[in-house]
């Protein structure tokens, strides 16, 4: 594995913050009522997660990005 950059891992460090925002705000499974009244906030969130992890190095030895599994399980709501 490479050594991430200061921008890898500040990106990263945001992609969490997102991820943390979208679960504080109903998480992956909200109710219906509410996810039709916040449907474009949930939808910008995943957008911001996925454009933030994208500019991320891929550094991994697999072809992943940096902390990619550890946003993922964050987006998932395991951490």
């Amino acid at each position: 594995m490479n050594n991430p950059t200061n921008k890898d891992r500040l990106l990263h460090a945001l992609s969490l913050q997102i991820a943390a925002t979208y679960h504080a705000i109903g998480g992956e499974a909200p109710s219906l009522e509410h996810y039709m009244l916040e449907e474009d906030m949930y939808d910008d969130l995943i957008t911001a997660y996925r454009c933030v992890r994208r500019h991320i190095a891929k550094i991994e030895e697999d072809g992943k990005r940096f902390g990619a599994e550890t946003a993922h399980r964050m987006m998932h709501g395991e951490i």
